[in-house]
């Protein structure tokens, strides 16, 4: 279908990517109500896989530092530790250290208490990253239901137009 100008309907709505001024006046309202609710399934779109992303991450480093308990209470010995340089554990912990955990050293022994610390501080970390991931999961359900409702708003609404258009045809050719 091709309007009076000689551009389609689809031509008219991909031109919204080109970054150039929309004049309304160009437009049926159908495409306006199209590129309004394109706009809208857009920005979803991207919340959603952001979040979804950092979730992504968020349960990586989580699993990574869940290992580096399993690592360090594997290396215990009578309560205490001893982290040689170049281990993997060494290596574990100084990715811990990057990720903002308070750790005193990544090498030598670690008494009892100091252990305890490094352990403690680390599930902390876990628990925050947990807490935040719930609250991305949270953010993509809403966003996943609001672009729901908004492909129902989408149909029920041309609905309405089209029967709209039936009507006053009718009534036009009525008369």
């Amino acid at each position: 279908m091709v309007d009076s100008t000689g551009v389609s309907p689809t031509d008219k709505i991909k031109e919204l990517d080109e970054d150039r001024p929309i004049n309304p006046d160009d437009y049926t309202v159908e495409q306006l109500f199209l590129m309004v609710k394109v706009d809208r399934f857009k920005y979803l779109d991207d919340k959603i896989g952001d979040n979804l992303n950092k979730l992504s991450d968020r349960q990586t480093k989580a699993a990574k530092l869940q290992d580096l308990i399993a690592a360090i209470n594997a290396k215990t010995v009578n309560g205490k530790v001893t982290v040689e340089k170049g281990s993997d554990l060494e290596k574990m912990l100084n990715e811990a250290k990057a990720e903002g955990i308070a750790i005193s050293k990544t090498d030598g022994e670690f008494d009892s208490a100091e252990r305890e610390r490094v352990i403690e501080n680390v599930r902390m970390k876990v628990s925050e990253y947990t807490t935040k991931t719930e609250m991305d999961f949270q953010t993509v359900n809403r966003a996943t239901n609001e672009r729901h409702q908004t492909i129902q708003m989408a149909h029920s609404s041309l609905k309405t137009l089209s029967d709209l258009k039936k009507t006053m045809a009718r009534n036009a050719g009525g008369r």
